[in-house]
């Protein structure tokens, strides 16, 4: 180290470099900003400062929301449109028929229903929106196009025969209680032939099969409320629905991201007349948050008034846990409720044996991804009830008891993403939180070792040049001279002197 401290300050008189006021070295800052830069350290320094900008920049902001947002809009190329528009994640619908096993005893013996659970009958849904349109509201509009295939691997035998009330016909008889008994009578000779049970396939129940009163009504009814030709509970639902959806897409304000914004250019249900009723609340449907049905939402009229816009007037209210929802089924006296009445009015259950009610089994839930509100798993698990209204006038079913009937139950939804969507929620999420603050602090960090390392380098390439060297070098060679020359002419001084005896010198000091 004392070498080189002696080369070092051999380069500073080589250079003309002053020591500074506190007697320390230095380089004045003016002599490295005069020194030529090369292209390729100016290259380094803007590369550091850009970097370093950067880093600062994307600190201050937060850029990856802005990224994530971007492409969770719904807008034609984005990441979600396309996810959105085809989901193909494997959605799956789970039929279960409720066989009665008795009908003769419930009809003849006044036994309660026994009711046998029979399915599963799974539907794989390939499911895509078509007709989109996107419009300048920020909304887009689109119809879902639906084809339900039979898994029979996933599935008991469709073939088997089932025993069900005859929706038609208990549908058509309750209707008949207000037209009087003369009419009634006339009715019951025409359909004499009818009975109040009938034994079909899960096939034929869940996509349709002859009925002579549905051909009837097909044909006689007005056209916003002709059922289709056969009875069937999910025949509408296969095939491009009419129903016309319009969502907010996210571009005006993810506050209403997803939500609905009308139907068939309605703002409001048309089955019933007043609110809550009739507003559109719905939407279109790792780390998650589990949803699960509201508490109140088939709470009957006394404890929830605001139910009574379900049966205005002096139309029936049902106890807790069923919905009417005839004005949807073409005024058929269809009740939706939780699957075995869970979370029913007790009184439900004990019209009927041979239902469990089960929360794990019977509950409808969503698990939606708190920060992209992206759904990743969901089950929607509905019942489907036939309410009767005994007529005693109609022979054919004189003697069904008035009661809500429990016909089948389904469960919607889907266990698991694709691997495409896991991974797009796992960048957009776990690696964003990560990645993210790495990316940042990781452009500050590497611009400022740019930045300082050029500046080091030029340091070196001022005090080590080629020149600042060969100067050095020749103080060093012009030192080493002298101080060589130096020792030679000591010793050669020391060998002109020779020492005298002391003999040979006299008293008075001469030789």
């Amino acid at each position: 180290m004392g070498l080189y401290k002696q080369y070092f300050r051999i380069t500073q008189h080589a250079l003309g470099i002053k020591r500074t006021e506190n007697g320390r070295d230095g380089i004045p800052l003016q002599m490295l900003i005069s020194q030529p830069i090369s292209h390729g350290h100016l290259s380094v320094i803007i590369i550091g400062l850009f970097t370093l900008a950067m880093g600062i920049i994307l600190s201050s902001i937060p850029w990856l929301d802005y990224i994530i947002l971007k492409n969770l809009k719904l807008r034609e190329g984005s990441l979600s449109f396309q996810y959105w528009q085809k989901p193909g994640v494997i959605r799956l619908t789970k039929v279960y028929i409720f066989n009665v096993t008795n009908p003769e005893g419930f009809l003849k013996q006044g036994e309660k229903p026994k009711l046998q659970e029979v399915g599963p009958f799974v539907y794989r849904e390939d499911m895509e929106k078509v007709n989109i349109k996107f419009h300048d509201n920020g909304t887009v509009s689109y119809q879902h196009k639906k084809i339900l295939k039979f898994v029979p691997e996933l599935s008991v035998d469709r073939n088997h025969k089932i025993t069900v009330p005859n929706i038609p016909l208990l549908t058509f008889s309750s209707q008949t209680n207000i037209w009087g008994s003369l009419i009634q009578k006339a009715i019951s000779f025409i359909f004499r032939s009818e009975t109040p049970f009938v034994n079909v396939t899960a096939d034929e129940l869940v996509f349709g099969y002859d009925d002579k009163f549905v051909m009837l009504a097909h044909k006689l009814y007005p056209k916003n409320k002709k059922p289709p030709p056969k009875m069937g509970l999910l025949i509408t639902r296969n095939g491009t629905l009419p129903e016309v959806h319009n969502v907010y897409t996210g571009v005006t304000g993810m506050n209403e991201f997803g939500l609905l914004a009308n139907l068939n250019g309605n703002s409001t249900l048309p089955y019933w007349k007043d609110p809550p009723c009739n507003q559109l609340n719905a939407s279109e449907d790792i780390e998650f948050d589990l949803y699960t049905s509201a508490d109140n939402m088939f709470e009957s009229v006394d404890k929830y008034p605001d139910h009574k816009c379900y049966c205005p007037g002096n139309e029936y209210c049902p106890p807790k846990g069923l919905q009417n929802i005839s004005p949807c089924q073409y005024d058929a006296p269809v009740y939706l409720s939780f699957p075995h009445y869970l979370d029913a009015d007790p009184k439900l259950l004990e019209q009927v044996e041979g239902l469990t009610p089960q929360r794990e089994n019977h509950q409808s839930y969503f698990k939606i991804q708190p920060k992209l509100g992206v759904p990743i798993e969901g089950k929607i698990r509905i019942q489907l009830n036939l309410r009767v209204e005994q007529s005693p006038f109609i022979t054919a079913v004189k003697d069904f008891r008035s009661m809500i009937f429990p016909v089948m139950w389904l469960e919607e939804g889907i266990d698991d993403l694709t691997p495409p969507i896991r991974r797009w929620i796992y960048l957009a999420t776990t690696f964003a939180e990560v990645g993210g603050p790495l990316i940042t602090y990781g452009c500050i960090f590497f611009g400022s070792c740019l930045i300082v390392g050029a500046f080091v380098n030029a340091y070196k390439s001022v005090v080590f040049t080629k020149k600042t060297i060969e100067i050095g070098m020749k103080n060093l060679r012009r030192r080493s001279s002298l101080l060589i020359a130096s020792s030679n002419r000591f010793i050669s001084r020391r060998e002109t002197y020779t020492l005298l005896d002391y003999q040979d010198i006299d008293a008075d000091g001469d030789v």
